[in-house]
């Protein structure tokens, strides 16, 4: 995985062939607390790939999320297994939201 200079590695997801995929970066310089969202089960490669960290000083929860353009090829199916990704993760993140004023 290539790492830019000045930057660390927080968070990622890889497709098998190391071909795409999502990640996060800080730079070396941040010295925020952070957590590293495990969403692993969540990923389907070209489908649904995320990751995500959760910024505890300043309560910033980063989700970087892909879906291919030819993940869906007009097919109402994967459209409809994105949605259900997509809603299935609005309800794992709902739990860090128990102290905000938010509904999704």
């Amino acid at each position: 995985m290539y790492t830019p200079r000045n930057y660390r590695l927080i968070n990622y997801f890889c497709r098998d062939n190391n071909y795409g995929g999502v990640a996060i970066y800080f730079r070396e310089v941040f010295n925020m607390d952070f957590e590293i969202l495990d969403l692993s089960k969540m990923c389907e490669p070209k489908l649904f790939e995320v990751v995500g960290v959760k910024i505890q000083t300043i309560q910033l929860i980063l989700i970087p999320l892909y879906r291919t353009p030819d993940s869906t090829s007009d097919s109402t199916p994967c459209m409809a297994a994105f949605l259900g990704k997509l809603d299935t993760l609005f309800d794992i993140l709902k739990k860090y939201f128990q102290y905000c004023n938010m509904n999704f």
